[in-house]
């Protein structure tokens, strides 16, 4: 998979600016931790702190290594299609294409941590609440998708 700004690190993926790390995914600022997810720690050349020297945590809290496991298996499922493009983008801009149902997922893990997850993400907004959808025809279509075609079919007025 893809990191973005890692030195050194190994098994990690999705990742931002993390140093020598084993086995880490979805963090920010990780130095010399293992099997951690969605952690935040304070830089990748920081010798203290939330992701210094840590292992198995989520959401900056210690977990067991059976919880990493589920956690991990969980979360990968949750972003099997989510496939951010670090080359030159900010983090912001990738993860902004991560849908709200994929967010209110998430959040239903019960390790979530909001403002971890903001400072992992860069986002100051993160939609945890299940995307609306509504049903015609037997067809299910977010309130997003049907703005969007509203708008493309130039229909503001009716």
């Amino acid at each position: 998979m893809s990191n973005k700004n890692c030195d050194s690190c190994n098994s990690c993926d999705f990742c931002d600016s993390c140093n020598s790390c084993n086995s880490c995914d979805f963090c920010y600022g990780l130095r010399m931790s293992e099997r951690m997810i969605f952690c935040l720690g304070v830089g990748k050349y920081e010798l203290q702190g939330e992701g210094y020297q840590k292992n198995y945590r989520a959401w900056n809290k210690d977990i067991t290594e059976d919880r990493y496991e589920k956690i991990l298996k969980e979360v990968k499922d949750i972003f099997k299609d989510w496939k951010p493009e670090w080359k030159g983008g900010s983090r912001q801009k990738e993860w902004l294409k991560v849908r709200a149902s994929q967010w209110a997922k998430l959040a239903q893990i019960p390790e979530f941590d909001l403002e971890v997850t903001k400072g992992i993400t860069g986002l100051s907004n993160i939609p945890v609440e299940e995307e609306k959808t509504i049903e015609i025809e037997g067809k299910k279509f977010t309130v997003d998708q049907l703005k969007s075609f509203i708008k493309s079919a130039n229909l503001n007025d009716v």
